[in-house]
């Protein structure tokens, strides 16, 4: 079977995932790769959680060349490809549904033979109806305009709405309409973030031998997608407020205006105070990501107290507290029930190995928290919520 083949039977057996007559979801389809991100990219604090502060502490205070193997040997693979490519998948996919909106063609490749030589260009030859959509295969549908093309035509846009001699053009008046709730989007930061991640992207899948550190992908996640992403669920009034769940715990953290807030430099600062400072914020980062990861599972199903994939199961908080309560009761290292930060059931328990009873006895006790409602973990290693904000319990001994 070659490829035409190949394609022909792909395009039989598709489902179509975008709004259409037949099917209308709210918010568009692509959010899914937003809140898809945002679970991978929590999960890289609960896949390093049992030497984490050894990790931050390292990378607070060594130079960049002294911690390359302790660098490889934190790095979360799987959950930094996807985060990425799902972050640049929503943006490419956002940014194309306000130039749809627009004009469809503002999306499209254009032929080879008759490509523009800007985007005023374009957009006269669209509105002349002499505008040709590039066609690889005929009779088999237009060239979706790779990212870095459609966002030039979208910030060239930008510039023309508010360009005197431009702004009154019919197309851009109609974009200038369409992107007057997100007219935050006209920022150069933002605009350098768009191409980075459209780059990085890029980079991992066609070249895929290196990946950012941790620590680089908490600032590009914390410092330049973050401030972007949550403009945007704020400003689309078109999103259920039930779909946000992820961004805020049950508890009230809101996940995402706390990582947004928090400043680091990529680079290791020289002071004391200042090494200390950004290991702390580090740390609270880790914080934020497991509470983001466990908050995950608490879906509006669960907060319902019905059961995500068991129809017939319809008290998920209770069972938590049933299985906290049989840990307490049956194994020996489960030493209280606590209230979960997360998800505020009374299904966290506190397990503790005493330092005497290790196979090198030693002063230090193990202990760990575990949540059987949300998933909610922590190790002492990294301290409690409490070590932030003294209106969380403290839970371990440090």
């Amino acid at each position: 079977m070659d490829l035409t083949k190949l394609k022909n039977l792909a395009q039989r057996n598709e489902v179509r995932i975008d709004n259409h007559k037949a099917y209308n979801s709210k918010p568009q389809f692509f959010y899914s790769s937003l809140r898809n991100a945002f679970g991978f990219y929590f999960k890289t604090f609960i896949t390093n959680n049992t030497s984490y502060d050894f990790y931050i502490s390292a990378t607070s205070r060594d130079k960049k060349k002294s911690i390359t193997i302790l660098e490889r040997q934190f790095l979360d693979e799987e959950n930094t490809v996807l985060s990425i490519v799902s972050f640049e998948r929503f943006f490419e996919l956002f940014i194309k549904d306000l130039l749809k909106k627009t004009n469809p063609k503002l999306t499209q490749s254009e032929d080879n033979s008759a490509r523009s030589n800007s985007t005023w260009n374009l957009l006269t030859k669209i509105q002349s109806k002499t505008f040709k959509p590039f066609i690889p295969v005929p009779g088999k549908g237009i060239h979706s305009a790779p990212f870095s093309v459609a966002l030039k035509r979208f910030y060239d846009l930008v510039s023309y709405s508010k360009d005197a001699t431009k702004n009154s053009n019919r197309l851009v008046k109609k974009f200038s309409k369409t992107i007057q709730p997100f007219d935050f989007l006209d920022n150069a930061d933002y605009k350098a973030t768009f191409e980075f991640i459209n780059w990085y992207r890029d980079r991992i899948l066609h070249n895929g031998n290196k990946l950012p550190t941790m620590r680089f992908l908490d600032f590009i996640v914390t410092q330049r997608i973050i401030p972007i992403a949550n403009s945007i669920l704020q400003a689309d009034k078109e999103i259920p407020s039930e779909w946000l769940y992820f961004t805020t715990t049950i508890s009230g953290v809101k996940i995402l205006d706390h990582m947004m807030n928090l400043k680091f430099e990529v680079t290791n600062p020289k002071s004391v105070k200042k090494i200390g400072e950004t290991f702390d914020t580090l740390l609270l980062i880790g914080h934020l990501k497991e509470l983001g990861r466990a908050n995950m599972n608490m879906n509006n199903a669960v907060k319902s107290n019905q059961a995500t994939y068991e129809y017939n199961y319809k008290d998920p908080f209770g069972r938590g507290e049933r299985f906290a309560q049989i840990e307490k009761d049956k194994y020996p290292d489960a030493i209280e029930i606590k209230k979960c930060p997360c998800c505020s059931g009374q299904s966290l328990v506190l397990y503790r190995i005493k330092g005497k009873d290790l196979p090198i006895p030693s002063i230090i006790n193990i202990d760990w928290i575990k949540c059987y409602t949300c998933e909610y973990h922590l190790r002492y290693n990294v301290f409690d919520l409490h070590y932030f904000n003294t209106n969380f319990e403290k839970l371990f001994d440090y």
